[in-house]
């Protein structure tokens, strides 16, 4: 019972701004992290994911204990990082596939990648301007995450969570329109 209190209490550090919580579980967040993603920086940038949403959420002891808690958080968006990370590598193999073959596209294709290509635009036109604006510096502009948040001046923290969100709106706005 004292562990979870100790917890409780370094939780509530924490949201003071107190670093003593961070320093004693970011190993264990971070090699957890880089066993489901197999890369440094993405295992830092989940590490940094999963402490921002423990600030966000209310950690309750009576449900177990914080190292517990950050596992299952950990566990959690490096399996939706993963699962992302397929989709992206299936689409990207899709779209190389369509440009080697340039002689096979039908003007249905055509047809059908100008409709997909509407919605697009108009599910971005939807988002709120700052998540837009990320969202094109990255895509567009293919600027980092970091070099994003050094260009606009806004916390790493922010940029991520801002463009989390945009994604999240897409992927709604277009889960029936584009196939």
């Amino acid at each position: 019972m004292t562990v979870h209190q100790n917890d409780q209490e370094l939780f509530e550090q924490f949201k003071d701004g107190d670093q003593s919580l961070y320093n004693r579980y970011y190993l264990l967040v971070y090699h957890l992290a880089l066993g489901y993603l197999k890369h440094r920086q993405d295992a830092e940038d989940l590490t940094q994911d999963v402490f921002i949403s423990l600030y966000r959420a209310p950690y309750c002891v009576q449900r177990g204990s914080l190292a517990s808690y950050l596992k299952t958080i950990t566990h959690s968006r490096a399996i939706d990082r993963l699962r992302s990370k397929s989709v992206a590598v299936k689409y990207q193999h899709y779209w190389q596939q369509l440009n080697n073959d340039t002689n096979t596209v039908t003007p249905f294709d055509h047809a059908v990648a100008q409709e997909n290509q509407y919605w697009v635009r108009n599910a971005l036109m939807r988002l709120p301007i700052a998540q837009r604006q990320l969202l094109a510096l990255a895509y567009y502009g293919e600027l980092s995450q970091r070099k994003i948040a050094q260009a606009v001046k806004v916390p790493l923290g922010t940029v991520k969570y801002r463009m989390r969100q945009g994604l999240i709106t897409l992927r709604q706005h277009l889960q029936l329109r584009v196939r």
